[in-house]
Formats: structure tokens, C-alpha cells, sequence
């Protein structure tokens, strides 16, 4: 696994003025790993949704979805 110190360090300094900060990227480049790095640093409560996952879309897409 390839740590991306500047682009955590990027994100997290996103992350200190906006409580969303959306990684994209094209398929198969890290977007996933890079936004897992900073969950794994975050304080608790840090979470990511890969929106590859019919799933986790449905639920983002529809927040009714995410209550059941």
C-alpha cells in the first residue's frame, strides 16, 4: 500500500473547514485507500462511503434508506 502523505495531508486540512469532502477520481487510482488513510487518522468518529457500492449509493441517494 502506497502512503499518500500529501494527499492525506491535503484532505485533512479540507476536513477542518467542511465536515464532507468528496475524493474523485478515476476508477482503480487509490481514491478508496487514500480515504480509508484518513478515517485511520481521523479522530473517531470518521467515516467514508464508496460509492461503487449499489448499497452505500442507494442509501446517499435516498437518506430514508440509511434510517432502515
Amino acid at each position: 500500500m502506497i502512503i499518500r502523505t500529501e494527499q492525506i495531508k491535503q484532505v485533512r486540512h479540507l476536513l477542518e473547514s467542511h465536515p464532507v469532502v468528496g475524493i474523485i477520481g478515476a476508477r482503480q487510482v487509490g481514491n478508496i485507500t487514500l480515504a480509508r488513510q484518513v478515517a485511520e487518522q481521523k479522530a473517531a468518529g470518521a467515516a467514508f462511503f464508496d460509492l461503487e457500492n449499489p448499497e452505500v449509493l442507494a442509501s446517499v441517494s435516498d437518506p430514508m434508506l440509511a434510517l432502515k
